[in-house]
């Protein structure tokens, strides 16, 4: 079985970043495309069937520029996410060339595929993302939202009803990156223009395929913990919340490709494990033409 799988290409881009992808129950394709590079880009948009991209929802949302509402354009696109009621959620940091967020611009917006219309945009306020916050990925379950928040470490709830926010697990070791690790990317320490490595704490997360758990991780790994989705949900006091863990993973620093699917090995070696309902793992290679990443912690490699 592991021989029959390989990598297709779908879709590219010549010009623009592509940071996330989203295959909604109909099967139709998105990816995210961040301000990250001074090159014009969308923010969002739909592969077509001759591989390239249509800009979606194609109305003021991927118009923004300077001077425009932050509140009612897309900013900058960090990742999506389509759930399983056949709605894309777009997670929209608003900080364009990782420079400081636009005031008022921080938001997770949802769209109806059915009329690929907004029906809602969900304002991310300073109290879950304070200055410094980074807004990662997301995912859906029933009508609670949960989203990572990678600057300072911590898990975002969201009611889609109230449209409420709350902040979990801000500063627990399990959401705060090892700094010991050293990104490598084609053979090159990835670290800033002054020599330091880039600290991205929590940042991608995956639900189990019946919704009781959630797995997270740092951009880096090299931990793959698991929690039990009803702790979230559940608003005890933060004094007697008891949280149920499962054991922890290793993993390195790839993006899950799918529902339930996590990177788990070397990168010299990549391969990607499935993990089934069961908890069992099935690991096949992922052979890429292009770029590998990497995660090295000094004196244990």
């Amino acid at each position: 079985m592991a021989e029959a799988l390989a990598l297709i290409r779908v879709a590219a881009s010549e010009h623009a970043i592509l940071n996330g992808v989203a295959v909604s129950p109909q099967g139709r394709v998105f990816s995210s495309f961040p301000r990250w590079r001074n090159a014009a880009t969308p923010s969002l948009g739909e592969v077509m069937p001759d591989g390239t991209f249509r800009t979606f929802p194609g109305d003021r949302w991927n118009e923004w520029r300077e001077g425009l509402d932050p509140a009612a354009h897309f900013v900058n696109v960090h990742s999506i996410c389509a759930d399983a009621d056949n709605f894309l959620w777009a997670v929209d940091d608003a900080a364009p060339h990782h420079q400081p967020r636009l005031k008022g611009g921080a938001k997770v917006v949802k769209i109806d595929l059915r009329t690929d219309r907004v029906v809602r945009a969900f304002p991310m306020d300073e109290s879950v993302a304070p200055p410094g916050a980074v807004l990662g990925h997301m995912r859906v379950l029933g009508k609670h939202a949960f989203i990572t928040e990678s600057g300072h470490g911590a898990i975002i709830v969201l009611d889609q009803e109230t449209g409420a926010t709350r902040l979990v697990l801000r500063g627990d070791p399990k959401t705060q990156a090892d700094r010991s690790i050293v990104p490598v990317i084609d053979g090159k320490e990835f670290s800033r223009a002054d020599g330091e490595v880039s600290v991205v704490n929590v940042n991608l997360l995956e639900l189990s395929h019946d919704g009781c758990w959630l797995y997270f991780t740092c951009l880096f790994g090299p931990a793959l913990p698991s929690t039990a989705t009803a702790g979230f949900i559940s608003r005890p006091s933060p004094r007697t919340r008891c949280w149920s863990w499962r054991a922890t993973a290793r993993c390195a620093c790839w993006w899950p490709i799918r529902a339930s699917a996590f990177p788990t090995s070397p990168i010299s070696d990549p391969t990607v494990a499935s993990i089934s309902p069961h908890r069992k793992s099935t690991a096949f290679p992922a052979s890429r033409p292009t770029a590998k990443r990497a995660c090295r912690r000094p004196g244990k490699c």
